[in-house]
């Protein structure tokens, strides 16, 4: 029986909007409206609200679990009624990545060769860590990416048309965005996770060159200059880009999909891995050894515990405490996959520990690696985020018949695909963990004590506060296009 690190998605059965306060609308779509709202922790959070008319959110959300890194928006809770999806997720500061490129381009501030790498290497990160999953996105554009101008920090939005390909092939459906569909996407010859590769060529080309790379009048101008893979690399501004940077460029915009770069190997490139100041933000030696301990403090034998703190994190963690460990997180992980191998973790560690030990203790998966919010859960002050009150609120989420008991069906609901079990009677086991009077279900009281108990287990230590802090952006939400449309308005430099 393991713990996934994946996203705890809850199903809200009643009005979600008794859970949440509105505080203002941040975006407006096609297909819905964004606000950013206030969950019951007076913690900040989206609420998207979609039309049930336009499309169903099943495959995303089923998607969308899976999917545990710093820069995937990670989705929350979700609840319907007749005529609508409401979705929860992570509040994400930045504007669009290409709300951005134009702002730079107005300007006449392009990013640097440097900007350009460390935003670049995220967005590989993402998707490497998702193709890993087996899960490409389909729509990879500057629209469905959101950047913090402060810190350059992005993250990849918008998977309503991703796609499982788990003991799949290929796929054959055209979809996407025309800018960006890869040429095997439009003769629809059958693509798979390279479609998304071409789609990053295309970002690339733009953000090193302010241009696009398939100038067009309309959508059949676009889509033969995509087929016929004619791109120009003659003007001005490419002489002085590096030549690691166009190598990476053209191995991305290669037509052939079987010689295109995956993202795995993109990401392990020279120029993406190359040494640089920029992005990177100090942590304070006094930072990384509170983290460490924490995470050196961690033990966990309950697989319901362990699912619960997930939660919490989720439920709980400020905006301010989640940025504070994302970047604790990426200083750990080397080579930017977004996950954190044992030689990574081994860097940091002080002599004398058993990183074997530690590392099995934090890897709930047993994949080999930590994970984003196996990270959190060992390294935050657990004290902070699961008061009696705030158990109480994850009691009541979790309690889908609001009966005052946690009873094995709604654990199995609940739990279902976070919880990972080899034999049905393993959930019968699970509920035992906090039955302390075996009577075949759990109350508040022994659920806040189980939670409880563990948090004392830990050895007491102060949390260090930042004296950073940060602007707050907001989010936008991103209409999804045909792949016969092209809304992309970025000009060229002749047409400008």
């Amino acid at each position: 029986m393991i713990v996934n690190s994946g996203n705890l998605i809850v199903n809200i059965r009643n009005d979600i909007m008794s859970r949440y306060e509105k505080i203002s609308q941040i975006g407006q779509g096609t297909f819905g409206k964004v606000y950013k709202v206030k969950n019951q922790a007076n913690e900040l959070r989206a609420l998207k609200i979609i039309a049930k008319k336009n499309f169903t959110i099943q495959n995303e959300i089923e998607n969308m679990k899976k999917l545990d890194h710093p820069n995937i928006m990670a989705v929350y809770e979700i609840a319907q009624d007749e005529q609508f999806y409401y979705i929860i997720s992570q509040l994400c500061d930045g504007i669009e990545l290409f709300e951005e490129i134009h702002r730079r381009i107005k300007s006449n501030k392009p990013f640097s060769e440097e900007e350009v790498r460390f935003i670049f290497k995220q967005i590989l990160s993402g998707i490497a860590y998702a193709h890993d999953k087996n899960i490409i996105h389909r729509d990879i554009k500057p629209e469905n990416i959101l950047i913090d101008p402060t810190d350059k920090h992005i993250k990849i939005i918008d998977w309503g048309l991703s796609k499982d390909i788990t003991n799949i092939d290929f796929i054959q459906q055209k979809i996407g965005t025309i800018d960006y569909a890869a040429p095997e996407v439009l003769l629809e010859k059958g693509y798979d996770k390279k479609c998304d590769l071409w789609s990053c060529g295309v970002i690339l080309y733009i953000l090193l060159s302010g241009e696009t790379p398939f100038p067009g009048q309309n959508t059949d101008e676009i889509e033969k200059r995509i087929i016929s893979q004619r791109f120009n690399m003659k003007q001005k501004i490419w002489k002085t880009i590096s030549k690691e940077a166009k190598n990476l460029l053209k191995n991305l915009l290669q037509q052939n999909p079987s010689k295109r770069l995956s993202a795995l190997q993109a990401l392990e490139s020279e120029w993406i891995q190359r040494k640089s100041d920029v992005g990177l933000q100090e942590i304070s030696f006094q930072e990384m050894t509170f983290r460490i301990q924490h995470i050196s403090n961690f033990r966990c034998e309950s697989k319901l515990v362990q699912a619960t703190l997930h939660l919490m994190i989720q439920q709980n963690l400020s905006q301010e405490q989640y940025k504070q460990l994302r970047i604790t997180f990426q200083k750990l992980d080397k080579n930017g996959d977004g996950k954190l191998s044992m030689e990574e973790l081994k860097e940091y560690c002080q002599n004398g520990m058993d990183i074997m030990d530690l590392f099995s203790r934090i890897d709930t998966d047993k994949n080999g690696f930590i994970e984003f919010t196996e990270f959190l859960t060992a390294a935050v002050d657990m004290k902070k985020l699961a008061s009696a009150d705030q158990l109480k609120q994850a009691f009541q989420l979790l309690d889908l018949n609001g009966d005052g008991y946690l009873e094995i069906e709604e654990i199995k609901k609940i739990f279902n695909g976070k919880i990972q079990v080899q034999e049905e009677q393993q959930w019968d086991q699970l509920l035992l963990e906090m039955d302390e009077n075996g009577d075949g279900k759990i109350s508040l009281k022994e659920y806040q004590e189980a939670i409880a108990k563990f948090i004392d287990s830990q050895k007491n230590s102060s949390d260090i506060h930042s004296s950073n802090r940060f602007q707050e952006f907001e989010p936008y939400i991103s209409k999804k296009v045909k792949v016969n449309e092209s809304p992309y308005k970025l000009r060229n430099r002749q047409q400008k």
